[in-house]
């Protein structure tokens, strides 16, 4: 029990969907700049920063958590393509 109202819901899968189309934005650049392998490691290294933030149980650590979980997996996503990698 996080203490927070059922109606953040809403707001925790906003900022997830935020994330994901500022990484729509920025992951192009990214990737041209550092690579395909280096920008998926940077989003393995988003996603673990966002897991233990969003499950912090702070709601300001929650948002942030999110938007940097939902960043890292379309960045991720992003790079599959590049690397040869096929989604399970």
């Amino acid at each position: 029990e996080l203490g927070i109202r059922p109606q953040w819901v809403g707001v925790f899968s906003a900022c997830s969907a935020l994330g994901v189309v500022l990484f729509l934005l920025l992951g192009s650049p990214v990737i041209a700049r550092f690579g395909a392998v280096r920008a998926l490691q940077g989003g393995a290294v988003l996603a673990a920063a966002g897991a233990p933030l969003a499950s912090g149980g702070l709601l300001p650590t929650l948002l942030l958590g999110s938007l940097l979980r939902g960043g890292s997996e379309n960045l991720n996503r992003g790079n599959e393509w590049k690397i040869g990698a096929r989604p399970a």
